[in-house]
């Protein structure tokens, strides 16, 4: 009886957990060879992944910069591709 309310506890946590916890960035395939590419961070415009070999890795621009999907890279604000809302703030 024990262990069947343990189990059905661990379920229900893990289906909670999958359903409301954030996920991890996953890296798209690469298109034409190129494994090496940058992507915004969800309503962050400081923030940025950085993928190489199908890895990301969460980036931070330096004070006053911000993520430009054009350079790739950190950018002032006036020339930051960053359209999230409020998201000069973060």
């Amino acid at each position: 009886m024990q262990i069947s309310i343990i189990i059905a506890l661990f379920c229900i946590f893990y289906l909670a957990s999958a359903t409301f916890l954030p996920r991890a960035f996953e890296c798209p395939e690469a298109q034409n060879g190129d494994v090496d590419s940058v992507f915004s961070f969800p309503g962050n415009c400081s923030k940025y992944y950085e993928c190489a070999d199908g890895l990301a890795v969460e980036k931070t621009c330096d004070p006053g910069l911000y993520f430009n999907e054009e350079k790739p890279g950190c950018d002032t604000a006036e020339n930051s591709t960053c359209d999230v809302p409020g998201g000069y703030e973060a």
